[in-house]
């Protein structure tokens, strides 16, 4: 995004597995760049030279942090961020925010200085992870200003904006974002250095990696917020954020229809599971996943021979839909019924019968 100095801000995810020992200083990952694409002659470092896989055709601007520090690529404006998703400057101040997903167990909301270093991959969240990465580049570590753990609910932060509107004045300065999983929007004050509670504003139908994908602002100041919806069908919004008076929750018929209508082929059952149920229950079905571990309950083995017909594909299929809680089993375990319907859930336990050792 371009921003209010002119220049281009690209924010980039780590990509790859960083290596211990290693940094992402010298290549393009794990951070925020700054560089300038007027095309002026005038200013800035020379020109970059197009060339195949790699950015080209830009300067430098001669501010950037880094630019006399040969350890570390001039285009860099800040360092150590995962997986910087969805990055915006607040209207007023011109303060930088970004979400940043984390791995299995941290998720941050972080103001980000030019050459500040925000941890990853030595730290996430608050907390050491054992790893080595950038402590021999000396440069200032600053922490989020607001994180949280992972849950079955929440665990893919989705940066948003400081809000500058007048439709909801009690909203003036706070930076709101939303978390892509549980599809919630929250709010924390913008002039805080941390924060460890947040404010939950409301809540979008869609959840479960169909969630919240964007939080940003029209020119007004005004709030939209976009969901991406299943694959199978045509469910993706594009909504608005009003008062709670003026909220109108219902489907539109055309989505019940499809709803009511809808046939789920295998392929699509194994593209569910794969999508909401792999990265707890793992991608073989045998509960073997980094989330299993981080969270620390017994997960079932699906592959087990006879498994879903010694626990009853039925009782499976309201436990999938209600949730573990109201089975006396892990709250861990959402409630998937708001997210998938009849026709997918249905899918979903006949996938579970097809996993090595039930068949």
């Amino acid at each position: 995004m371009f921003g209010p100095d002119g220049y281009l801000y690209i924010a980039l995810g780590e990509g790859v597995r960083t290596p211990e020992g290693s940094t992402s200083a010298q290549v393009f990952r794990a951070g925020i760049l700054r560089i300038d694409v007027s095309g002026e002659q005038d200013g800035g470092l020379p020109i970059e030279p197009f060339h195949f896989g790699r950015l080209a055709g830009y300067r430098v601007p001669p501010d950037n942090p880094f630019v006399d520090d040969p350890r570390v690529r001039d285009e860099y404006w800040a360092l150590g961020l995962r997986n910087p998703y969805r990055v915006s400057f607040d209207p007023q101040t011109g303060e930088l925010w970004a979400g940043d997903v984390g791995s299995t167990v941290w998720e941050e909301v972080n103001r980000i200085e030019p050459g500040h270093h925000y941890g990853y991959p030595v730290v996430e969240g608050r907390e050491q992870t054992g790893k080595r990465g950038w402590e021999d580049l000396g440069l200032p570590y600053t922490g989020p200003v607001f994180t949280y753990v992972h849950t079955a609910y929440d665990r893919a932060v989705i940066g948003g904006i400081v809000y500058r509107g007048d439709r909801h004045v009690e909203l003036q300065g706070q930076y709101l974002f939303a978390d892509n999983y549980s599809s919630k929007l929250f709010s924390l004050p913008a002039g805080a250095d941390r924060v460890d509670d947040v404010a939950l504003l409301a809540r979008a139908n869609q959840y479960a990696q169909r969630g919240v994908s964007s939080v940003t602002q029209l020119a007004s100041g005004e709030v939209l917020v976009t969901t991406l919806g299943a694959a199978s069908t045509p469910s993706g919004e594009v909504l608005e954020l009003v008062p709670a008076d003026l909220a109108d929750d219902t489907l539109p018929a055309s989505l019940q229809e499809s709803a009511v209508n809808q046939v789920v082929t295998q392929d699509q059952a194994a593209s569910l599971y794969q999508a909401n149920c792999a990265r707890c229950h793992g991608p073989a079905g045998d509960g073997d996943s980094p989330d299993a571990r981080a969270l620390g309950v017994p997960l079932p083995d699906f592959t087990e021979p006879g498994y879903l017909e010694r626990r009853g594909r039925g009782k499976v299929r309201v436990i999938i839909a209600e949730g573990g809680a109201a089975h006396g089993l892990s709250a861990l375990m959402p409630p998937w019924a708001a997210a998938l319907s009849d026709a997918e859930l249905d899918a979903l336990v006949e996938y579970l019968g097809t996993m090595p050792g039930e068949e």
